[in-house]
Parts: C-alpha cells; sequence; structure tokens
C-alpha cells in the first residue's frame, strides 16, 4: 500500500529529476491551471540552482507567484505560440538564456514577472 502511495504521489508531483511530471509535448496554454501551477513550481525548484535563477528566486513575490499566474493568465499570455511543457523544463533545469530564449520556454520568467505586477 505505501509503494501505491509513493507511485501516486510521483505520478502527481514528479519525483526528482529536474524537469516537471508533465509530458513534454503538451502546449503550455492547453494544459490545466493547476498543471500550469505544478509547471511553474517545477520550473522555480529547478531555475533557482541556477546561477541564473538565484538572484531572480530571491524575490518573495516570485517564490508564491505560480498560482496567481495561472489563474490570472499570466501563463496563457507569455506561454503562447506552441511553447511546450519541454520547452519550460529545458530552461528551467538548464538555467542557459540561449536555451531560455530560443526556446521560449523563458516565458515562464515574464509570467512570474507579470504576476509580481499585478
Amino acid at each position: 500500500m505505501k509503494t501505491l502511495a509513493v507511485v501516486i504521489a510521483c505520478g502527481l508531483l514528479g519525483c526528482g529529476g529536474g524537469g516537471s511530471s508533465l509530458d513534454g509535448t503538451l502546449v503550455v496554454e492547453d494544459i490545466t491551471t493547476n498543471q500550469q501551477v505544478t509547471l511553474c513550481e517545477q520550473f522555480l525548484d529547478d531555475v533557482c540552482t541556477t546561477q541564473v535563477g538565484t538572484s531572480f528566486c530571491a524575490r518573495d513575490c516570485i517564490m508564491t507567484a505560480c498560482r496567481p499566474a495561472a489563474e490570472n493568465g499570466n501563463i496563457d499570455e507569455q506561454c503562447n505560440d506552441g511553447v511546450t511543457v519541454m520547452d519550460v523544463d529545458d530552461c528551467g533545469t538548464s538555467g542557459d538564456n540561449t536555451i531560455c530564449v530560443t526556446e521560449m520556454g523563458g516565458c515562464m520568467f515574464d509570467a512570474l514577472e507579470a504576476a509580481c505586477a499585478q
């Protein structure tokens, strides 16, 4: 029974390794609000350990902005034009500005900034 609970928890929340537990081919603006929150929180978990993310994540508002960013449509607005879960994951795990811009996964930075500005 404990194994089942761990499997369910890992399926819902992800279990280490960086990146989200969501299918990487999913388009960010098409996933549910709760899935966007999960993706955003995993993005922060990953990016905050990189050199690029440390100063960004040091702002208090950023660390609590995932739910508002999803619920207020900031993630939909910023992560449009076919940005996938994998794009956001790649940006978060790499912390590489070039990857974040070329793959457009850096949209999560913009969505969090927008939520904090509201």
